[in-house]
């Protein structure tokens, strides 16, 4: 009887050290290598679709805006996905140096990225923005 409740007070301090939160930060599933020297960006919204190329500088605030965002796993319903929703603006990034991503403003403060058809929710955005006009 005493092995049972050892055992059983063992699993509780296991679980009590458990996380239901599904956050992860952005840099643990973009595989970004250290070095990165090319990154194109395409926009779309509404009024139509841009490509750019990010300077340098640009790139350098990219990785910490990588480095420092927060997701939370979510999944919807067939359909239902932000890049399914009227509205809203998409920015689809690529480069040999990550995984390609896409980032998607749907509007009312909430942000979605897609990486390798997974979904997650910004938990807050810190800021990174590019200008797509050339």
């Amino acid at each position: 009887m005493k092995k049972i409740v050892v055992c059983v007070l063992m699993l509780a301090m296991l679980c009590a050290g458990c996380d239901d939160n599904n956050s992860i930060y952005m840099k643990e599933i973009v595989n970004m290598k250290s070095a990165v020297s090319d990154v194109n960006v395409v926009h779309s919204n509404g009024g139509g679709v841009n490509e750019i190329s990010l300077s340098n500088e640009q790139i350098v605030k990219l990785k910490s805006w990588i480095s420092n965002t927060e997701l939370t796993v979510v999944e919807f319903k067939d359909g239902e996905e932000p890049s399914n929703l009227a509205g809203g603006e998409m920015y689809s990034f690529s480069s040999d140096s990550f995984d390609e991503f896409s980032f998607f403003d749907a509007g009312d403060q909430k942000y979605y990225i897609r990486i390798n058809s997974n979904w997650y929710q910004v938990e807050e955005n810190i800021g990174f923005s590019v200008t797509t006009e050339n």
